[in-house]
């Protein structure tokens, strides 16, 4: 099985039961394994979707889910 398979069956899980806080978490981790592999479109889309989860939910910096966006944020120089 592979880590996109892994990514597709959580993300539904998630949006399954509305967890879009951890839904939002997931979208950053997936945006960065899609980094790693120069896929910059594609965490871009991640990135994106996760802020506005992020804003949606009215979060803070210092939460574990800021903390994820940010890390993200980062990782692209921005």
């Amino acid at each position: 099985v592979s880590a996109d398979q892994y990514f597709n069956e959580a993300e539904r899980l998630l949006r399954a039961v509305d967890d879009v806080y951890e839904l939002a978490k997931l979208l950053c981790r997936r945006g960065t394994v899609e980094l790693l592999r120069s896929h910059r479109q594609e965490a871009e889309r991640y990135l994106r979707v996760a802020e506005a989860i992020g804003r949606d939910l009215d979060i803070q910096d210092n939460s574990e889910l800021g903390q994820a966006i940010d890390a993200l944020a980062n990782a692209f120089g921005t």
